[in-house]
């Protein structure tokens, strides 16, 4: 399969999985903003010197180009332009390369052992709170009642860890969550988390629910998705403040389909097979490459937009990623940049796939209940001071995570500031995601990793060893001889480099 890569990133004006950061500077700003040294001087005028120097070797070479037609000189001038412009672009990247992210510090990477317990601890805490919401998926629950539980349980053990650590400032370090609860069924793939029980959705037997949460400490974050049946034979025990629809969805019961059944199997096993992947040197394309296998394997289509990205501390999705599904045949085009996969790097891996024949989706209109604070700064006006006491809010609580409403002090006030931080796009809405028809679904797991020299950690979300129960009817087929290949592949690596690579290491931690 042809990669067709470019040397950016995606340019689809599809919405994607995990919003990006909007960066407020272009490129001409970035660079008028960077001081000039006499090398970039040079540079550029040994460019503009070349572009005005014609070849002029000899009479011979003069007569001929003499001969030449007009269209031929213009097409000439063309090229010459073009590689003119490619010369001065390359220049300009490669000067502001640090200022599009900034470099990750080694006291913030996994060679020290109190980030790494860090992640460790916040990954535990998901793990089991993912537990806790993948037993409580039973027929009558809604998806209102699991992201509060999901939220509050992960909220309580995250806050009871580290409770006495202080930063470099002496302040105590922020603990929190780096993304809202958001529970979504079949159709849906991610971010339905209602703020009222009447915009909820009320659960029955034989529907595929996707659970996607995330928590960090001391900006350290982790995010994990599982993908989970509604068991058809449970009872729930619906609360008073259930509403009517929730009731009613009792008794009623899904009919699992073979397509569907192959869908959330290709999820399970791309997740697990990009974990054995994750090796130092790995090109992404190989990763992607092997998704696409996946998927033509069990004859599913992986949804566009979808994006493993590397995460930082502050920042849960960098700049370097791993793409599900490239589209490179018709517009708009989406694709990523090539990168290799490095030492003492932590990455959250996610993949999602459909039983439908398209793989496009789609934000549902007016559902956005998640949103992102942008690096775009709000124009203070003094008629707006409630405005700015809730951006105030929303950055010193969530950072640069995504938040939802209903953790901001009062969400009354804050859903009346929201409004109009949004026309400044100084946050961005995060809506809900659906395929077209409710007789398909999609199915979705995320996991975080942390990559070092000698070894894969999953942090969180590690996918189950097996195949979920279904009825035998619709069981998937087995797996092919080179995707078993690759989930056999050890997360332990050889090591390289003996003693020395070893004493380098030991410098590097001492640093």
């Amino acid at each position: 399969m042809g990669r067709g890569y470019s040397n950016s990133r995606s340019k689809s004006a599809r919405p994607t999985l995990r919003m990006k950061r909007q960066r407020s500077l272009s490129l001409q700003q970035l660079k008028a903003s960077v001081p000039k040294t006499n090398t970039a001087s040079r540079n550029l005028s040994a460019v503009r010197k070349s572009d005005a120097q014609t070849p002029t070797s000899g009479a011979k070479q003069k007569t001929s180009a003499n001969r030449a037609t007009t269209q031929q000189r213009d097409d000439k001038a063309r090229v010459r332009s073009a590689s003119t412009i490619r010369q001065k672009v390359a220049f300009m990247e490669k000067e502001l390369e640090g200022e599009l992210e900034p470099e990750e510090r080694v006291t913030e990477t996994i060679v020290k052992p109190d980030v790494m317990t860090k992640y460790k601890s916040a990954g535990r805490a998901l793990d089991e709170v993912m537990d806790i919401l993948a037993a409580a998926c039973v027929p009558g629950a809604t998806t209102k009642q699991l992201c509060d539980l999901g939220d509050e349980e992960l909220l309580r053990r995250v806050r009871a860890m580290f409770s006495k650590a202080k930063d470099a400032d002496g302040n105590r370090i922020l603990r929190g969550l780096s993304y809202p609860t958001n529970v979504s069924v079949n159709q849906t793939l991610c971010n339905h988390a209602p703020l009222v029980e009447e915009e909820a959705v009320a659960l029955r037997g034989g529907d595929v629910v996707k659970i996607h949460m995330g928590c960090h400490i001391d900006g350290y974050p982790v995010t994990a998705a599982r993908t989970v049946f509604v068991p058809s034979d449970a009872i729930a025990a619906t609360s008073p403040e259930s509403s009517g629809g929730a009731i009613a969805a009792r008794g009623q019961t899904r009919q699992l389909t073979q397509a569907a059944s192959n869908a959330v199997e290709a999820a399970r096993v791309a997740l697990r097979g990009m974990i054995h992947l994750m090796q130092p040197g790995r090109l992404n394309a190989d990763v992607t490459d092997f998704i696409h296998s996946v998927g033509n394997h069990f004859e599913v289509q992986g949804l566009e937009g979808v994006l493993s990205n590397r995460t930082k501390r502050w920042v849960p999705d960098g700049m370097e990623c791993i793409i599900t599904r490239r589209v490179t045949l018709e517009d708009p085009h989406q694709d990523v940049a090539d990168c290799n996969i490095g030492a003492n790097q932590v990455w959250t891996l996610d993949v999602a796939f459909t039983d439908h024949s398209s793989y496009k989706v789609a934000p549902v209109e007016g559902t956005a209940t998640i949103y992102r604070r942008t690096e775009v700064e709000f124009q203070n006006d003094a008629r707006l001071r409630s405005v700015h006491a809730s951006l105030q809010e929303i950055t010193e609580k969530h950072q640069c995570f995504p938040f939802s409403l209903k953790h901001l002090d009062n969400p009354l006030k804050a859903r009346m500031a929201v409004a109009m931080l949004r026309k400044q796009n100084v946050i961005d809405p995060l809506p809900a995601l659906k395929i077209k028809g409710e007789r398909h679904i999609t199915a979705r797991f995320s996991a975080t990793v942390a990559v070092s020299e000698r070894r894969v950690t999953v942090l969180c979300g590690l996918p189950p060893a097996e195949p979920l129960v279904v009825p035998d009817e619709v069981r998937p087929p087995p797996l092919s001889d080179g995707i078993a290949a690759v989930l056999s592949e050890p997360l332990v690596f050889a090591e390289r480099g003996g003693p020395q690579r070893k004493k380098a290491r030991k410098e590097e931690r001492n640093e």
